[in-house]
Order: structure tokens, then C-alpha cells, then sequence
């Protein structure tokens, strides 16, 4: 985003503030579409991959638009009413929000969380684990598997109605 608001043509500028934040940023690991809904469309990804501005690619991310959307800022009681943003909001920019948002509508497991975040193992159940502690995930065994569900408490954060007896 700091590379946006430098070189769009309608951005900030150059700032030494801005150089000094890039200065400890690193590309991702694995390069991905910039949406996830153009990484789940075959043929919408390997478009964005060919077609992305160096300002993405160099970051690890394909994407082919640098204008700002200024329509996109919204009130902080609009992004409230979004489950997915309270969390973000709750945890900051975190994998423990990564988790909370992967498991707002399903229940799911450690394993799974790790692969759909691109994150390790390791990394992904000390997260989860923090959760637990805090109160956030509720885990039950089911045989060899541990599944993770959002606890009353993150229902009632988030704004998501209590779970039914049949969930």
C-alpha cells in the first residue's frame, strides 16, 4: 500500500516516512493474486500473473490496477458490521485474526488453518493455542481430531448470532 500511495498518480508522494516503513518490508513467500477471488479462478490467475504491474509483482502479489479508491475508506461503524474486519480489529493484523476469520462459518482444525494461511504448523497452533487461552476458539476432540469453533464469547464480539444446538 505505501508503494501505491508513492507512485499512484493521484498518491501522496515520495515521504521519508513511507521509505523508512518499506525499508522493513518483505515480499511474500509465495507470489498469489492480489484477490482471492482471482487466485481461485484459474484462468482469472494466470491473467493477473502476466498482466501485473511490477508495483505488485515486486511484493509477491499479481495485480494490474494502481488507482486509489478513496471510495473504499468507510466509517468505522460501517467496518464494524463486518465479522471478518471485527476480528482484525480485535487481534490487529495477525494470524490470530487470520484464524478468527477462517473459522467465523465453519469449524475447522489446526492443519487446515495452517494450509489456508500459508503459515507453518508450528506457527498456526501457538496461534490457535492463544486463542484457546484467551477464550476466542473452543476445541473438542472427535477421535484423533481436534476441532476448533468460535467460543459464545467471539460469537458476541463479532456480532454473529449464537450458535443453534444443531451447529
Amino acid at each position: 500500500m505505501l508503494s501505491l500511495a508513492i507512485e499512484a498518480p493521484d498518491g501522496a508522494g515520495r515521504a521519508p516516512q513511507f521509505d523508512a516503513a518499506i525499508s522493513h518490508c518483505r515480499p511474500l513467500r509465495k507470489a498469489h493474486a492480489y484477490y482471492d477471488s482471482a487466485e481461485q479462478l484459474p484462468a482469472y490467475r494466470e491473467w493477473m500473473r502476466t498482466h501485473s504491474l511490477p508495483l505488485y509483482s515486486r511484493w509477491g502479489l499479481w495485480h494490474d490496477d494502481m488507482t486509489l479508491k478513496r471510495g473504499s475508506l468507510q466509517p468505522l461503524e460501517t467496518l464494524l458490521e463486518v465479522p471478518e474486519l471485527r476480528a482484525r480489529a480485535l487481534c490487529g493484523p495477525s494470524i490470530e485474526a487470520a484464524c478468527l476469520a477462517q473459522t467465523l462459518h465453519r469449524v475447522t482444525n489446526a492443519r487446515l488453518l495452517s494450509r489456508e494461511l500459508d503459515a507453518t504448523y508450528a506457527a498456526t497452533h501457538a496461534a490457535v493455542q492463544r486463542l484457546i487461552g484467551r477464550g476466542l476458539l473452543l476445541r473438542q476432540r472427535r477421535g484423533v481430531r481436534q476441532e476448533l469453533r468460535l467460543s459464545p464469547l467471539s460469537r458476541s464480539v463479532l456480532g454473529l448470532a449464537p450458535r443453534t444446538l444443531d451447529e
